[in-house]
């Protein structure tokens, strides 16, 4: 079992897991706005997310190690550029206006890791971090498959976006807990400044207006209620339950996957 153990963590590490759940976030996009099945979307987010998490996590380890590679990262090089090719494939299939907006959210990818004049990074910048890993995500899974199938960006789009930048700022919480012992004090990540305690209160404010949300849509339904509120519900729980201290797999791989379980929900209820 030891292999299968391996497998399971270089999943993690190679940001898989990451990627399949902006996948499904994506999916569920096209799911709520009755959309077709949209094979560009839906691989642009996945291949991209792992091409541009692993280049955060990654670059600078080999700038450090000054490209002295052990198999791992090796391993991680080789899932990244094969991400890469995939996305350059499906990338010329898009709309070119999608292919300017895609450019505009690598950009930040690389200000996230690349000094700027001042020598900071969008990863240095004070309380940032998670707000633009919202941004991104949120942007990336909503307007792709809006863009790419000529969809009105409607008032419900709009509360659309506040939804899933809701969700995402709230599954980087159980993150930005976890690291509060190796964070610098210079990030000044919520936890940080406003405490454990605080930040979880945040978290379940997030999550009331996550849900109350759909209640303002014009089209939607009450299946699409309920299973938003069992989102909300798991999350809080897991928010709720998170520590300095947690389990190895408890945000990376528990927390991480709620878009996979919304997704699910939604598609079998």
């Amino acid at each position: 079992m030891v292999w299968l153990k391996r497998f399971f963590n270089f999943y993690l590490e190679a940001s898989i897991h990451v990627a399949l759940s902006v996948y499904a976030l994506t999916f569920i996009t096209l799911t709520k706005f009755n959309l077709p099945y949209d094979e560009n979307s839906l691989y642009i987010a996945f291949y991209g997310t792992i091409l541009g998490y692993n280049f955060v996590k990654f670059y600078p380890v080999l700038k450090r190690q000054r490209f002295k590679l052990n198999l791992k990262l090796k391993l991680v090089l080789l899932v990244s550029f094969f991400s890469g090719l995939l996305l350059i494939n499906y990338g010329v299939k898009i709309q070119t206006k999608l292919v300017l907006f895609l450019i505009v959210f690598g950009l930040v990818t690389l200000l996230y890791v690349l000094p700027l004049k001042s020598q900071k990074t969008l990863r240095t910048f004070p309380r940032i971090k998670i707000f633009v890993i919202a941004l991104v995500w949120s942007s990336v899974a909503l307007f792709l498959p809006i863009i790419q199938n000529n969809v009105i960006v409607s008032i419900d789009v709009w509360l659309t976006f506040i939804q899933y930048f809701s969700l995402v700022l709230v599954l980087m919480l159980p993150f930005e807990i976890r690291d509060l012992k190796y964070d610098l004090p210079g990030l000044k990540t919520l936890p940080q400044v406003f405490g454990i305690k605080k930040t979880k209160r945040f978290g379940a404010i997030l999550l009331i207006v996550f849900f109350l949300i759909e209640f303002l849509k014009n089209e939607t339904t009450i299946s699409n209620r309920i299973v938003i509120g069992i989102v909300a519900l798991l999350l809080f729980v897991l928010l709720k339950f998170t520590s300095e201290k947690q389990g190895k797999y408890y945000s990376s791989f528990f927390v991480e996957a709620i878009p996979v379980v919304w997704l699910l929900l939604l598609l079998n209820f």
